[in-house]
């Protein structure tokens, strides 16, 4: 064999083996087509969450579809002690949304957090009239 039969051999097998690559790589992000597994949660522990109109309590494993899907957290929470405010959607530990309603692409299992931030501390005084007489 020539020397340049032997390069147009090895570039022949050079490109067969980058081309198995690509489409290994296509491969590995395809879209899972089934249900999946997501993972919601809340900080703190214990909110209700609206997916696609049901409310779940968090923390809570749900199915669903891949597609994009709406979830909706309460803007303010209703405790007497401590109040929170929305603060934002993460989904994986990468922040998707700051609105308390967003609309979340799911593409495969991966864990779903609302965030929230203390606002307020304390019993709310309620307005008296104290006045001496």
């Amino acid at each position: 064999m020539t020397k340049k039969g032997a390069a147009a051999v090895g570039l022949l097998a050079a490109g067969v083996a980058v081309g198995a690559l690509i489409v290994s790589a296509s491969k590995a992000k395809a879209v899972q087509l089934g249900p999946v597994q997501v993972s919601l949660l809340s900080n703190p522990v214990q909110a209700y969450i609206a997916v696609d109109g049901v409310e779940v309590e968090t923390p809570a494993v749900i199915t669903l579809m891949p597609g994009v899907h709406t979830f909706a957290a309460p803007p303010k929470s209703q405790d007497l002690m401590v109040t929170y405010g929305f603060n934002e959607w993460t989904v994986d530990g990468q922040v998707v949304s700051y609105g308390a309603v967003a609309q979340i692409a799911i593409a495969g299992p991966c864990t779903v957090k609302a965030e929230y931030m203390m606002i307020n501390a304390g019993i709310a005084t309620i307005a008296t009239n104290n006045t001496p007489t």
